[in-house]
């Protein structure tokens, strides 16, 4: 049923929840909230759901929607608007659930760390997927087919298992209704005897003492025997199962991740490069597919009535008690294909790692223009030599920016190096003569054949409230920096611009070779057109 006000929508979203850039919003009030040009809405279902909805925003169904890297059960929509300010109406259907409205008053974002953060992670996983795309898409694929495979192998074991598991005889004291004792022995005496007399009982009179005991407990403790399935072989195919499980969430996560990279670069692309992609994409989703049907056919056996034991079974398996599970074919075989996973598995899935995101505010937004300046040489027609931004090794691919060079471009007859947090030192052929300095970012270009380099210094400014007057007093900083890094042989500068990049919303500011650059997530073109001219 159609909703059309707030007033006649229902209020309980039965278990999920829906948030715009990070804040929860509800369907019985008006939701007051910052907005911006690009907005993230994301719903989350209950745990052990899936959501399936669909997003309209005044209107307007969103149509670019995915799963987050982070939560593969959730759902993602990309909701742009030219003007995020005032009344919004978002309508939302969820799959066997039903229709909800929400009103939105939004105001203009007061830009935080947020935006720069999304970027900083749209860039990582490009750079990433650039660089080792196909082994991802290799592993992910070896992982899906070994896992199958593997399944293939323990089906039939686990269907013998089911119908005959491994149990033992276990004796146990338990508390009981004194109705409910057929025999009273002289344990069962001998826990309430305090309570009745001194010696011991005779048979004859069992009864008697049944009816005095009525009067004084209403339970006992006897002992009973129990079948236990808490035994090595079935914890050993719990852990087991566990493992599988986990190993396929892992496999959809990489997955999903995959998919946000190239939806994103399908909807920028254009021929060939179109076909491409989207023969990838179409693969990835095939294999994702198939990756979560095999994991519903696992969790499907762990529901079977005759193996219901084994969800209330936990804890490791000692080395020393896999020696009994051989007396047992089942759970020989068991052992055996276990033993076989563990020999024959093929090399770790790539987890993608970011430490690029980790930090203060002011540290991201400088690894933010970092990526902001290479992105601007780009733009001035250079191409990426080399990069150190992203490394692989043996179970992992990390995106971080360290101090040092992060990136070598070359073109136009020039080889330009970029540096995060460089430093010019007293014991190189070209820095300072007195002391060493320290610079944010660097631009160091090298015309063919030539040893020194023509030096641009930048110095990002997390600051709002950036003014003409803090800039003033950074030309001061600018100007000892342009006069301390020189050519130790000649004593020549070699620093010809130096640009300040702040967020604020000013026009540039320009005192000669220095600037004072407005640059944030929606307002980067200047920077290209500034470094072109210093260049040269």
């Amino acid at each position: 049923m159609s909703m059309d006000t707030r007033a006649s929508t229902p209020r309980d979203l039965k278990g999920y929840a829906l948030s715009i850039n990070g804040r929860a919003i509800a369907p019985d009030r008006l939701n007051e909230l910052e907005l911006r040009e690009e907005n993230r809405v994301v719903l989350k279902p209950p745990r052990g759901r899936r959501a399936r909805a669909s997003l309209h925003v005044d209107g307007v169904e969103v149509l670019d929607r995915s799963r987050p890297y982070d939560d593969s059960e959730a759902v993602e929509w990309r909701w742009r608007t030219s003007d995020p300010a005032g009344l919004h109406r978002v309508k939302l259907w969820i799959e066997d659930v039903g229709e909800y409205l929400f009103e939105i008053y939004g105001r203009r974002l007061r830009i935080g760390v947020e935006p720069y953060l999304e970027e900083l992670r749209e860039f990582s996983l490009n750079l990433i997927y650039d660089r080792y795309g196909l082994e991802i898409q290799g592993r992910l694929g070896g992982w899906y087919g070994y896992l199958s495979e593997h399944w293939a192998r323990l089906k039939p074991v686990v269907e013998r298992i089911s119908k005959e598991p491994q149990r033992r005889l276990h004796r146990e004291r338990v508390e009981k209704p004194i109705g409910e004792i057929n025999k009273i022995d002289v344990d069962v005496v001998r826990s309430i005897l305090a309570r009745v007399a001194e010696g011991g009982v005779e048979g004859d009179e069992s009864e008697r003492l049944r009816e005095i005991l009525g009067k004084l407990v209403d339970r006992v403790e006897v002992e009973e025997e129990r079948l236990d399935h808490n035994t090595a072989g079935n914890r050993l195919l719990r852990q087991h199962i566990d493992i599988l499980l986990s190993k396929l969430r892992e496999l959809i996560r990489t997955s999903e991740g995959l998919d946000e990279v190239l939806r994103r670069r399908l909807r920028g692309s254009e021929g060939d490069e179109t076909v491409r992609l989207a023969r990838e994409f179409l693969s990835n989703h095939e294999l994702r597919t198939g990756v979560e049907a095999l994991r519903r056919r696992i969790e499907g056996r762990l529901r079977d009535p005759r193996l219901s034991f084994l969800r209330e079974l936990r804890g490791e398996v000692r080395p020393e008690e896999l020696m009994e599970l051989e007396a047992n074919p089942h759970y020989a075989d068991l052992h055996r294909i276990i033993r076989r996973y563990d020999e024959e598995a093929p090399d770790p899935l790539l987890r993608v790692k970011m430490p690029i995101l980790k930090g203060e505010p002011a540290e991201i937004y400088k690894r933010w223009c970092a990526v902001k300046l290479l992105e601007a040489v780009l733009g001035l027609g250079y191409e990426l030599g080399e990069e150190q931004v992203v490394a692989l090794n043996s179970s992992s691919v990390e995106a971080s920016l360290e101090m040092g060079r992060y990136s070598m471009l070359k073109g136009e007859g020039k080889r330009i190096n970029l540096y995060y947090r460089r430093r010019y030192g007293v014991d190189e052929s070209y820095g300072s003569y007195t002391s060493a300095k320290w610079v944010s970012l660097a631009v160091e270009a090298f015309a063919d054949g030539d040893e020194k380099p023509r030096i641009i210094v930048l110095e990002p400014r997390f600051d709002l409230e950036y003014n003409e007057e803090k800039f003033e007093r950074d030309v001061d900083a600018l100007h000892i920096l342009r006069d301390a890094v020189v050519d130790r042989s000649t004593g020549e500068r070699l620093v010809v611009g130096g640009i300040i990049l702040h967020p604020a919303d000013l026009e540039p500011m320009r005192f000669r070779e220095l600037s004072a650059l407005p640059l944030r997530p929606g307002r980067v073109e200047g920077l290209t057109a500034l470094l072109g001219e210093l260049l040269g």
